[in-house]
């Protein structure tokens, strides 16, 4: 059965990184428990490049992922960051 997955890259300003990580990981964390169809949310630091931050999440289903892309909390959390990052990347993917 196939899992979707959302990669996310962030280019974090240098000054706001040691915030930006203790905010997505609570974030993670909430999703991880309130979320029954997120399996796996990870958030990942680059070893060439301090400023990139990636997350990694998967979900049992499409629908599942595009909930949560919708959860009015990723909004709040986005808001919060927005002035500490430089840009992101955002992939869709299949796990098949």
């Amino acid at each position: 059965m196939p899992r979707y997955a959302i990669i996310v890259e962030f280019d974090v300003k240098p000054q706001f990184r040691a915030r930006f990580l203790e905010l997505i990981r609570g974030g993670a964390e909430i999703t991880r428990a309130s979320e029954p169809d997120c399996l796996q949310f990870e958030v990942v630091e680059s070893e060439q490049d301090p400023s990139t931050i990636l997350l990694f999440e998967v979900y049992r289903s499409a629908a599942a992922r595009e909930a949560h892309g919708v959860d009015p909390r990723r909004a709040e959390t986005a808001a919060r960051y927005d002035g500490w990052i430089n840009g992101r990347r955002k992939y869709m993917a299949l796990i098949p």
